[in-house]
């Protein structure tokens, strides 16, 4: 994975771009509703196992 990653972004593609065509995102804000919907799901997680432990 890291070498494909690597590669491509040795041949000039920006960032935004890989991540459109990797993971089929239509838009940078689209990738980071999704990234920010991952962080609330991980922090209530925390929150969770947390509490279970207190």
């Amino acid at each position: 994975m890291l070498n494909e990653l690597k590669t491509e972004f040795d041949k000039g593609m920006p960032v935004a771009t890989y991540i459109k065509k990797k993971y089929g995102f239509t838009s940078i804000a689209a990738f980071e509703e999704y990234v920010a919907s991952l962080k609330l799901k991980a922090e209530k997680y925390d929150q969770l196992v947390k509490q279970e432990t207190d």
